[in-house]
């Protein structure tokens, strides 16, 4: 709010109270209808629309990592190659650091190839979670 500094968190909150009342209140109201707005859109997870996807807790990029940390597997390498009409795919590649034959290795299927190479690289984790699941 302003350059001032101050030695005890009790006085610099006392000071935004009393001088920067206007500014809090309307961090305060942007705050609000932020929440309002996730609440209206639901829980989603994945929006297909944007361009990387939004997510509100982990990516599947993200769980796939942790997943692969978890059982002492390197971090998982993306291919994403082009498809026909403009849309990308993705091969995912989680290596077995002891045996090269228990490499497992997933394909996006064609039919769910995404608009962009970041979205890409989600979805076939999504496809390589679902597969080390069991589904």
């Amino acid at each position: 709010f302003c350059d001032r500094v101050f030695k005890q968190v009790g006085r610099l909150n006392d000071h935004v109270k009393n001088k920067h009342a206007e500014e809090l209140a309307e961090k305060d109201r942007e705050e609000e209808e932020a929440r309002e707005k996730q609440k209206a859109e639901g829980d989603k997870l994945f929006d297909v629309g944007s361009k990387a996807g939004f997510y509100d807790k982990k990516s599947p990029k993200q769980m796939l990592q942790e997943w692969c940390q978890k059982h002492k597997r390197p971090k998982p390498r993306y291919q994403v190659r082009a498809l026909e009409g403009g849309r990308f795919g993705c091969k995912t590649v989680m290596r077995d650091p002891k045996h090269d034959d228990r490499d497992i290795v997933v394909f996006l299927d064609e039919a769910l190839g995404a608009t962009s190479k970041t979205e890409a690289e989600q979805r076939g984790a999504l496809a390589a979670l679902h597969r080390v699941q069991g589904d």
